[in-house]
């Protein structure tokens, strides 16, 4: 079930199109909701934050890996 919170997905160029993939649905409680756009730092690694989903005065930080 989805609680339209957030997704975070990559875009794969193609010929002529592109293809998305959804890496993860934000279901809107520990894991946060709404994120913001993802960061990449000097090593490569992707980061991000999102609104916590229990209680909006604070955030979640997650990072992705492969």
């Amino acid at each position: 079930m989805s609680c339209g919170c957030g997704v975070l997905f990559k875009l794969v160029p193609g010929s002529g199109s592109w293809t998305e993939t959804v890496l993860y649905t934000f279901n809107g409680t520990t894991d946060g909701e709404f994120p913001n756009p993802v960061i990449r730092d000097g090593a490569g690694h992707r980061f991000g934050t999102a609104v916590d989903g229990s209680s909006h005065n604070f955030a979640t930080i997650f990072r992705l890996t492969p």
